[in-house]
């Protein structure tokens, strides 16, 4: 049986977990999280903070701008900055 792959589903659309990241990313994560690319990384490795709403915004917001190569940053920015919490 094939394992699940994680990601987050928003608004009816699966985004896979990044399995790596770009040059652009620590960019949009430091924008958004306020988090060093460094303290974000170290976070991703903590679990007691994996589920930090925080990391979890700058991992959402990879996750959606790797799956729309085409959106600037400052549209996927807007649109995670949108959702709802929970």
């Amino acid at each position: 049986m094939a394992e699940e792959q994680a990601g987050f589903e928003i608004e009816g659309r699966f985004y896979p977990m990044p399995q790596s990241f770009r040059l652009g990313d620590p960019v949009i994560v430091t924008h958004l999280t306020g988090m060093t690319w460094a303290q974000f990384v170290d976070a991703l490795d903590d679990k007691d903070r994996q589920e930090d709403p925080v990391v979890l915004l700058g991992l959402i917001a990879v996750a959606v701008w790797q799956a729309n190569p085409r959106w600037t940053r400052e549209r996927t920015e807007r649109y995670v900055e949108q959702l709802d919490i929970g």
